[in-house]
């Protein structure tokens, strides 16, 4: 049993690693066959208090995130601080830059908070919930981006993906049927464990759901300020209809933090509203840099952390499952 856990494991690993070296690859080449002279001169015309003002918005998207736990794990007893919150959180962020998809900085999540609960289940279902709850609040606008690109945008970004690429495949064909497996394999039974849990609390699950619209909302705010920055003629309910798609997008297990895969479907999707290849690959990279300045606060905390982290032992790891 544990050797077919271990094969599986590895074979999503390589996934992943491949999913990467393919969606980045794809990315390279649209990189390459671009004017670099006009990418600087888009550079040039942003105004610098575009770039700070996008930086903080995204910084108070990773601040929600974090009040948006506390609320969680305050509905539940878990009496964590909220400033430790905000550290485990901001190097949660910063580890999943370096891990495969999110995995890596809930797991240190995870460690974390158990530390402030005996009840282990209770912690680990607090991430679980939390980010099901990210999930939902972008799932909620999603009928936007079905306005503006139409039902089968995910079948056209996969043709243009190996239509750019002249590839006799692409990732993205595979992410339905990829994501419908894991949820019958490993998350369907933990989810509906974790909601009979939490559904006893409705009014903090709704708070949180809030909590989680103005976190990305922010977040949109800081792309489209940069887009405007960049000079790309969108309105705000076009990034956010991209975003929203992009995000549960980088969520599928193909590549690693959904580098590649994001950069592609941006530089795609802001092409197909009107931008030029220079400027939809400008707003990719400066939104990804950006994304990833503001959990470098992570990288302070995340030492501290990792050190308080106590063994777990094979007693302790049975804590809070009756």
């Amino acid at each position: 049993m544990s050797s077919t856990l271990f094969n599986k494991g590895k074979l999503q690993t390589w996934i992943r690693v491949a999913g990467t070296l393919l969606s980045g690859g794809l990315f390279i080449w649209l990189v390459a066959r671009q004017d670099w002279v006009s990418v600087a001169v888009h550079l040039k015309k942003m105004p610098i208090w575009t770039l700070l003002l996008a930086t903080l918005l995204i910084l108070c998207g990773q601040f929600a995130n974090a009040w948006r736990w506390h609320v969680l794990l305050h509905s539940q007893r878990i009496q964590a601080p909220l400033i430790k919150i905000i550290h485990i959180v901001f190097a949660g962020a910063f580890a999943s830059n370096f891990l495969p998809s999110t995995i890596g900085g809930d797991a240190l999540r995870v460690l974390s908070i158990i530390q402030y609960t005996e009840d282990r289940a209770l912690g680990v279902s607090s991430v679980v919930i939390d980010r099901l709850l990210n999930v939902i609040g972008m799932l909620f606008f999603l009928p936007i981006t079905a306005v503006v690109f139409g039902a089968n945008v995910l079948e056209w970004l996969a043709s243009q993906a190996m239509g750019m690429a002249g590839a006799s495949f692409s990732p993205l064909l595979m992410v339905g049927q990829k994501a419908k497996d894991i949820w019958k394999q490993s998350l369907q039974q933990p989810v509906q464990k974790t909601l009979k849990l939490w559904l006893s609390q409705p009014l903090a699950l709704f708070f949180a759901l809030i909590i989680s619209w103005m976190s990305v909302l922010v977040v949109f705010l800081g792309i489209w300020v940069n887009a405007q920055g960049i000079g790309i003629s969108v309105t705000f309910y076009q990034v956010v209809a991209i975003s929203a798609l992009v995000y549960l997008l980088t969520l599928l297990p193909v590549s690693i933090n959904g580098y590649g895969v994001r950069e592609v479907a941006v530089t795609a999707l802001y092409m197909r509203l009107g931008a030029s290849l220079e400027q939809a690959t400008t707003l990719a990279i400066v939104t990804r840099l950006l994304s990833l300045l503001s959990t470098l606060p992570g990288a302070i905390w995340l030492s501290a952390l990792l050190a308080s982290i106590p063994p777990i032992t094979a007693t302790s790891s049975q804590n809070g499952h009756g």
